[in-house]
């Protein structure tokens, strides 16, 4: 396994005591073992960006090297906070089975392949996106087990296509029921986000799940996961003007842990809050409130083919019912001689001349020209 039980007997606290240069031994320690098993994890899961298959392929190396390298330093700078001599190997290796469970899950059947011959799991499909790149699609899906289950991320909504509106946002997810992730990179280049299992429209008030989390992935990667039953996981309101209307998640009304308005210019990260634990999502930022410019958003569902096909059904059945309210029945609406008379009596009148016999058209004009030369010499 990548991250080796027998670590947990190598405590890197006892080197602190020797001196100071043990301890800056220990901390390199640390970050070699962090970047051997978070690469390890990674060339197992894009076999095509190990080093020996990019000797075989030059050229191709630049890409997947830097995205390989962003990954550990965010890891390590996630696992590693500080230089602290509280370290150790064994609280290392805890973190990662915390933060990143599924990291090493594909360790296994790639062994298997290559000891056995079984077959070599698939690769995960890269995305055509402007805030994510390999090594943070490996993170998240790394984070939990029902992302990294899941097949291919279809986008729901991409600014940079679907155009930069609150409105193209609610449309893309709207009637989508299963698990989708909130992506966005900041002008300062930091990427964090949300997972959440509701996109339905709150109307102003908090809903979700325990599954939903936070998350930041560059430059150091946090998971904050739900703590607390108190409801308040996702805020989603584009339709009531008496509260404010945006994207939310944790916090409570005006102080969101994580907040984009529906302008997307009064966007803002919290230290903390009572429904996710606890973590820094920009680092850096102040203790209270940090706020930010978004550079890119994305939304990509993750829930499968069967979540899009429930999202295509509802969504033809409300625009069924939406073409169904805009035809008036009249015959309803008219109940009586009374209500024809009030309230279509020009549109009857009208209909009813139109509907008048030819022969009574020519013998009323007739009469009409007898009256008008009756006296006439």
């Amino acid at each position: 396994e990548a991250w080796d039980a027998s670590s947990r007997q190598h405590d890197v606290e006892e080197v602190a005591a020797s001196g100071p240069s043990e301890q800056q031994q220990s901390q390199q320690e640390l970050e070699l073992y962090l970047e051997l098993a978070s690469s390890l994890c990674y060339w197992c899961v894009y076999p095509a960006k190990a080093p020996a298959a990019v000797e075989q392929e030059e050229g191709a190396s630049d890409a997947g090297e830097s995205d390989c390298q962003r990954m550990i330093s965010a890891i390590v700078a996630g696992a590693l906070p500080g230089t602290s001599a509280s370290c150790s190997l064994s609280g290392v290796v805890a973190w990662l089975e915390r933060s990143l469970p599924m990291l090493p899950a594909a360790v296994g059947p790639m062994f298997a392949s290559a000891l056995i011959g079984s077959a070599v799991p698939s690769p995960i499909a890269s995305l055509e996106s402007r805030v994510l790149d390999s090594g943070q699609i490996f993170m998240l899906r790394g984070a939990d087990a029902r992302m990294f289950e899941s097949g291919s991320w279809i986008p729901l909504y991409r600014d940079w296509c679907d155009g930069r509106s609150f409105n193209a946002l609610v449309k893309g997810t709207l009637h989508y029921e299963g698990p989708a992730l909130l992506v966005l990179k900041t002008d300062q280049g930091q990427v964090i986000g949300a997972m959440s299992t509701t996109w339905a429209e709150g109307h102003g008030k908090f809903s979700g799940a325990p599954e939903c989390f936070l998350f930041s992935l560059f430059p150091s990667f946090t998971l904050c996961r739900a703590s607390s039953r108190n409801g308040n996981y996702v805020y989603f309101n584009s339709r009531n003007k008496h509260a404010p209307r945006g994207l939310g998640f944790g916090g409570q009304l005006e102080f969101w842990r994580l907040w984009l308005d529906a302008d997307f210019e009064d966007c803002f990260v919290l230290e903390s809050d009572a429904t996710y634990g606890s973590g820094s999502l920009i680092p850096g930022g102040s203790s209270l409130q940090t706020r930010f410019q978004v550079s890119n958003i994305e939304v990509w569902a993750c829930g499968g083919e069967e979540a899009l096909k429930a999202q295509a059904a509802l969504r033809e059945r409300a625009e069924g019912i939406r073409e169904q309210a805009r035809k008036v029945d009249r015959a309803k609406l008219v109940e009586n001689d009374f209500d024809k008379e009030m309230f279509f009596g020009n549109t009857f009148a009208a209909s009813s001349a139109a509907h008048e016999k030819p022969e009574d058209l020519k013998e009323e004009a007739l009469a009409r020209h007898v009256n008008n030369t009756r006296f006439t010499f």
